[in-house]
């Protein structure tokens, strides 16, 4: 079985005669770096940076992003926290420009998290598939901007506003955006999710990347296999790829 490997880089780093201790933390399995406030005890998925280059008579020539995750590829499961100077540190937060122009495909975000950064996954051509916890209390601007997704499963109970460029139009079009069951209305009649044209309703399920909550026993829930779209299968899964059984992760290689 594959396992991920940690890299672990300290920096430090000092602020009017401060020092601040941050811990960069790398998954092998994921390629995705943790940015770790040791002093705040918190995690974040490491930011990339937006750069502009000016011309000497103050003329813009040049826009480039450099993603903060610029090896993240394919099915990515963001972790719920990460270990570093002997103990483990919530994620609470995606950076600005964390996966911007990536090639990731899917993105699972833990209950951790409540804040997704700007542009955090603006231009990811292949995301096909987000699902958002119920613990998120913020997204910035153009955070899935001219992203290609089709499929959207949001586990939060009280939506909050979101600008109106949050998602490419043709998201709010053409993609389906899964609601916890009752909240539909909330959504139809919420700032920036009302222009979603398709919404619906999960039927007591809440798929998340450490929980699948239903009216099942546990021992149900144990046969039970869902794919990142949300969608329960009828058989055990045979087709190479990330499905989510009892909560947790199951590969199929």
């Amino acid at each position: 079985m594959k396992r991920a490997l940690f890299f672990t880089f300290f920096l430090l780093m000092s602020m009017k005669g401060m020092c601040i201790y941050i811990v960069e933390n790398w998954d092998s399995e994921t390629r995705v770096t943790y940015t770790v406030d040791v002093d705040n005890k918190t995690a974040k998925v490491k930011e990339g940076q937006y750069i502009e280059t000016w011309s000497s008579e103050g003329m813009e020539v040049e826009q480039n992003t450099i993603p903060g995750n610029p090896e993240a590829s394919g099915d990515i499961i963001i972790r719920d926290k990460v270990f570093a100077w002997g103990t483990y540190h919530p994620v609470t937060e995606i950076g600005e420009y964390a996966f911007t122009s990536t090639e990731i495909s899917s993105v699972i975000i833990p209950s951790s998290v409540t804040y997704i950064g700007t542009c955090a996954f603006k231009q990811c051509y292949s995301l096909k598939s987000i699902t958002l916890p119920a613990s998120l209390t913020g997204i910035g601007e153009l955070a899935f901007y001219n992203s290609s997704i089709e499929t959207i499963i949001s586990n939060i109970e009280n939506p909050f506003s979101i600008g109106e460029n949050m998602f490419s139009s043709n998201a709010y079009d053409d993609a389906i955006l899964y609601v916890p069951a009752g909240t539909i209305d909330k959504y139809k009649s919420a700032e920036g999710w009302n222009r979603f044209a398709h919404i619906v309703e999960m039927t007591h399920t809440s798929i998340g990347p450490n929980q699948i909550e239903s009216k099942n026993t546990p021992e149900q829930n144990a046969n039970i296999y869902f794919d990142l779209q949300g969608r329960q299968l009828t058989a055990l899964p045979t087709q190479r790829g990330i499905y989510i059984r009892n909560g947790k992760k199951y590969v199929v290689k």
